[in-house]
């Protein structure tokens, strides 16, 4: 199984060993940060990757958290190096520890957007409820989008959104 790192040991080993840094977070994120000379393979579409050419190298992953790679051990032990770490902490650590990262500015990823936006559809209609019953339909249809969204995998909020002007760059 794979050995959870510090962001430093995972910088030294690197720079040292020529470890292969692998991010498992999504194209959208990775865009937004990344580290210098990560590789994007996303925890999402790893298994339909090829294997890496490079198994005689160590492979460092990690996310931005270090949960989706701690729950991902398995698949990630399975990718066949000599040897697998999993960075403590994700990106967020490594950024917090003062290494190298490069940004680009923008907003939010959409399904964050979402998360935001049908948040407050609930609060706010669930305390219009509370003045006037009615608006406890519209608490209700915002729970329906949620559960087809999950079911279908098709989100027009997330369609929407993408659509807004401060999403067109991005």
């Amino acid at each position: 199984m794979p050995q959870t790192i510090s962001p430093e040991q995972a910088y030294t080993l690197t720079q040292e060993s020529g470890a292969s840094l692998i991010d498992v977070r999504e194209p959208e994120e990775f865009k937004a940060l990344r580290i210098p000379g990560a590789i994007l393979q996303p925890l999402s579409v790893l298994r339909l990757l090829p294997q890496d050419a490079a198994k005689d190298k160590p492979a460092i992953y990690f996310c931005r958290s270090g949960r989706r790679t701690g729950k991902a051990e398995a698949a990630l032990d399975a990718r066949g190096h000599a040897e697998t770490y999993i960075i403590q902490g994700g990106s967020t650590a490594w950024e917090q520890a003062g290494l190298p990262v490069e940004k680009t500015p923008g907003p939010p990823p959409i399904m964050r957007q979402v998360h935001m936006l049908t948040g407050s559809l609930v609060l706010v209609f669930s305390l219009l409820a509370q003045m006037e019953p009615a608006f406890s339909l519209l608490v209700a249809l915002v729970g329906a989008g949620l559960l087809y969204s999950g079911l279908s995998g098709f989100c027009g909020m997330a369609l929407l959104l993408g659509r807004m002007s401060w999403n067109k760059n991005a």
